[in-house]
């Protein structure tokens, strides 16, 4: 049923339950590249203090799949790995819509078993309050 959403993107995940093979392990970090960096800029009319860390480059999931690249259920933060695991038990459960930074997921199990956890993920991005203001009728 998200599939046929006119609204957002929907993918598919799935996540291996489990810790991560020590080779993979290696590979995931070593996209990491040195330590944080204070980075400054300053003008005459403001100062901008930072901490700045070149990371890994993450791969969407659709892209993910024709690499092969496998997602561990680890990986997520706590919060939604708790949400995940409470409210997507069965194939067809729904969880609620979380809201992140940059937009709103919503969640459908479609498989869950003791190794792996499949989600069709409907992804809607937020809008800026400015293109939401140029949206509206006057």
């Amino acid at each position: 049923m998200l599939k046929e959403t006119k609204v957002g993107i929907v993918t598919d995940v799935t996540w291996q339950f489990g810790a991560r093979p020590a080779a993979e392990s290696s590979q995931a970090t070593s996209g990491l590249i040195g330590s944080p960096v204070p980075v400054e800029a300053r003008s005459g009319k403001y100062s901008i203090e930072a901490t700045a860390q070149i990371a890994q480059v993450l791969t969407p999931p659709d892209t993910a799949k024709e690499a092969g690249q496998r997602f561990y259920f680890e990986d997520l933060s706590a919060e939604l790995k708790s949400v995940l695991r409470a409210q997507l038990q069965k194939p067809g459960d729904t969880s609620a819509v979380i809201e992140t930074p940059t937009g709103f997921l919503l969640f459908a199990a479609e498989e869950r078993t003791t190794s792996i956890l499949s989600a069709a993920m409907l992804s809607i991005p937020k809008r800026s309050f400015e293109q939401w203001l140029a949206e509206q009728n006057d």
